[in-house]
């Protein structure tokens, strides 16, 4: 007799966070650069692993020897500077 346990379907539960309309617009700004869902993009920088297109690849890497910085913090320089941007047009 040929039997097949099923296990039960997992229950998701939806966690929503409501950002600042300054950090949305930042995010589309990535979505729109780098192909990616807003998802993912998040998840990107959770894991520290965000991946961009070559060019700004190329462009993060010359900033970061300019200022002798890593990566990850001309990362974190870049959206801070792009979030002050967005501050200071409004």
């Amino acid at each position: 007799m040929n039997c097949t346990i099923k296990k039960p379907a997992k229950q998701w539960r939806g966690t929503y966070v409501k950002l600042p309309i300054e950090a949305a617009n930042t995010l589309q700004v990535f979505q729109k650069g780098t192909g990616k869902s807003m998802a993912g993009i998040i998840a990107d920088f959770l894991a520290e692993e965000p991946r961009f297109r070559s060019d700004v690849e190329h462009w993060l890497a010359d900033e970061a020897a300019k200022r002798g910085v890593n990566r990850q913090t001309m990362i974190e320089i870049f959206v801070f500077e792009a979030v002050s941007l967005a501050l200071c047009s409004q």
